[in-house]
């Protein structure tokens, strides 16, 4: 019989009808309904680490993985590798952070809401339709076309 699950998300209680691990939660639809949230602390040191690392030529700012655009930000996977990151346009941010079901916050603690703009929401979802392919996979391969340029 299967345990009962909690997402650590929106802290919707289930139990699975099948043994293997849910792939997201079924009331927010979070991947990582398994993954607490990253304290706005952790975050914040992960993003002066970048900053530091640019002033003093560790780290090199990059275009956007996925559109080429020169006005980047820094995305980090995992925030406890503050040097581990991959450069993405605002559009394309917030798009990765919908995609993991995290909300993007300000240093301040605001949230900034999930708007991606439409046109490139479609730009996007039809590249990766034409593709065969999710849109996540499609945003997957153009990381790792870009860490094999490297």
């Amino acid at each position: 019989m299967n345990e009962e699950l909690q997402c650590c998300r929106c802290n919707h209680k289930w139990i699975p009808r099948i043994e293997d691990r849910p792939k997201n939660c079924p009331a927010c639809k979070s991947p990582r309904w398994d993954k607490p949230p990253v304290s706005v602390r952790k975050a914040c040191k992960a993003h002066a680490e970048v900053k530091k690392a640019l002033a003093k030529g560790i780290l090199t700012k990059q275009p956007c993985v996925v559109c080429g655009s020169l006005k980047s930000i820094a995305h980090h996977e995992d925030y406890d590798k503050p040097l581990d990151v991959v450069w993405y346009c605002q559009s394309h941010h917030r798009l990765r952070h919908s995609e993991l079901g995290d909300s993007l916050m300000e240093n301040d603690g605001s949230v900034i809401v999930h708007n991606v703009p439409d046109d490139l929401w479609r730009e996007t979802k039809a590249t990766a339709i034409l593709a065969g392919i999710s849109v996540s996979q499609y945003v997957i391969n153009a990381l790792r076309e870009a860490v094999e340029k490297k």
